[in-house]
């Protein structure tokens, strides 16, 4: 008996075995006809009697083999089964994400307005971010640069102010830079003095670099795959037009013959409506570059939508509903930016010529005096002693340099022109950059994005979300079978981790 005692309590010694002993009390020839609670009382107060009360609970009884088993089963569980438990986790986590695909069950009305007003929320919040330039706020921005629409918006606006300004005109402006000179009216610089205009910017002192900016020819491929997109732009766009023609010299021969078919009863003056008529025929190409560059934002926008629609959705299905509807209710918006640049058009070619801009006086009187210098400069009759002194002229000299009445209006006319179509250009890129583009497509809290909204959903019928967003038979399958499997997966895991 103390030999057992011994074996059971002690912790070293060849007999040990690692998991150590366990003893029970077997049923003796009178016990068999009892029941096994009335065999385990019997047996808890067997162990409590002198010398059995020296072993630890813990080693005994059938209560305590049945626990040191369970535990030792589930042991060597864990071990062997890892690999089962990790499959199980990932298993859980897939189907956890394919139930979060689908979203939130929709089976009410309640249900269906808070996911979209749910969705809506997300999709200004990205928007608003995208105008902000806030792009490290979401993984989108750094995923897919459409979604970078301040950055996209500006860089476009740079290359339609760059473009009218190196391409909107008819016909070069004559080049008056210092050094050069201009022996007759006939005679045509290949450079338009855009540099030399007072207060005003450099970016077009190069013409040649306008060469650069030319259009690259559209293919039919690339209308044909963006209607293939989305063909619901074909009502406000159309088909791409062709773009003007090259830019044409002769400038000084074009006035004159304009100046010349114009000529009425008048005496020393000129018809009112041939400076009018000038400017239209040097700005015609605007509305081709206006209205190309406002098309190429809506189409920009346009996609912006639908990828952030996609997006917030993260259900195909729901987002393609949605956006059948709002794409729609968005080509309203896209044609009054369209219509506005239209109407600047007609303000600024078939209104009265206007500026209160003082660039227009400046640049007029600096073109008269660079003219009158050039005109000037090889006349010279005597040099001075003194390099810095500017050079002595004959009287008869600089009288014989007056030019006719009808050529001193010609000169007159061509800087007049070209002073106000500098002012007029600027204050027309500036125009269409900011109430086209900016109002009517961006800012406005009326345009197209900022359509989708919570309150867009708020004003929806019942039967109206339910066309949308409620849930298709194949969906609440598909829940209801997602749910039993995490359930199962979830009660095995918990069985696993005991």
């Amino acid at each position: 008996m103390l030999k057992v005692i011994e074996l059971v309590t002690s912790k070293t010694g060849r007999s040990r075995f690692d998991l150590g002993y366990t003893i029970v009390c077997n049923r003796s020839q009178s016990d068999l006809g009892i029941t096994n609670a009335e065999r385990n009382v019997r047996e808890d107060s067997f162990f409590k009697t002198t010398p059995w009360n020296a072993i630890p609970e813990e080693r005994t009884g059938v209560k305590a083999l049945k626990d040191r088993l369970n535990k030792l089963l589930v042991d060597v569980t864990r071990q062997n089964f890892r690999a089962v438990a990790e499959d199980v986790r990932s298993k859980i986590q897939k189907l956890e994400e394919e139930l979060e695909r689908l979203g939130p069950a929709r089976e009410t009305s309640n249900d269906q307005r808070n996911h979209l007003i749910k969705i809506a929320a997300d999709f200004r919040e990205i928007t608003g971010k995208a105008i902000d330039s806030y792009y490290g706020r979401d993984p989108c921005f750094q995923d897919d640069d459409t979604f970078r629409l301040a950055t996209n918006v500006m860089a476009m606006n740079n290359a339609f102010s760059e473009a009218i300004a190196c391409k909107g005109f008819t016909r070069k402006f004559r080049c008056n830079s210092s050094g050069s000179i201009v022996a007759a009216r006939e005679e045509e610089s290949e450079v338009p003095r855009e540099a030399e205009e007072v207060g005003g910017d450099n970016q077009d002192a190069n013409f040649s670099s306008a060469d650069n900016l030319r259009t690259p020819p559209s293919t039919n491929s690339e209308p044909y795959e963006l209607f293939r997109n989305y063909p619901e732009l074909k009502a406000v766009i159309g088909q791409r037009k062709p773009e003007p023609e090259g830019i044409q010299g002769g400038i000084m021969q074009w006035i004159t013959e304009k100046y010349n078919r114009s000529k009425g009863f008048e005496i020393g003056t000129l018809n009112p409506s041939l400076l009018p008529s000038l400017f239209l025929e040097q700005s015609r190409n605007w509305r081709f570059y206006a209205s190309s560059h406002v098309e190429g934002v809506i189409q920009m926008i346009h996609k912006f939508n639908y990828k952030v629609l996609h997006y917030c959705c993260k259900d195909t299905i729901l987002a393609e509903q949605l956006w059948a509807i709002l794409s729609q209710d968005l080509l309203p918006l896209y044609k009054k930016a369209l219509d506005q640049v239209i109407f600047l058009i007609d303000v600024e070619q078939h209104g009265n010529l206007i500026t209160m801009n003082h660039y227009f006086a400046d640049n007029l009187r600096k073109a008269r005096e660079d003219r009158i210098r050039k005109q000037l400069f090889n006349l010279k009759s005597w040099a001075t002693n003194t390099p810095d002194k500017e050079p002595l002229l004959r009287l008869e000299d600089t009288v014989a340099t007056l030019v006719s009445n009808e050529g001193q209006s010609t000169e007159d006319l061509h800087d007049t022109l070209e002073a106000y179509y500098k002012v007029a250009r600027k204050r027309f890129v500036d125009a269409v950059c900011l109430q086209a583009v900016d109002h009517f497509l961006v800012s406005s809290k009326k345009g197209p994005l900022w359509l989708f909204s919570p309150q867009l959903v708020g004003t929806m019928s019942d039967t109206h979300l339910a066309s949308i967003a409620g849930e298709g038979d194949e969906a609440i399958l598909r829940r209801a079978r997602l749910l039993d499997e995490i359930t199962n997966l979830k009660a095995g895991q918990r069985i696993l981790a005991r």
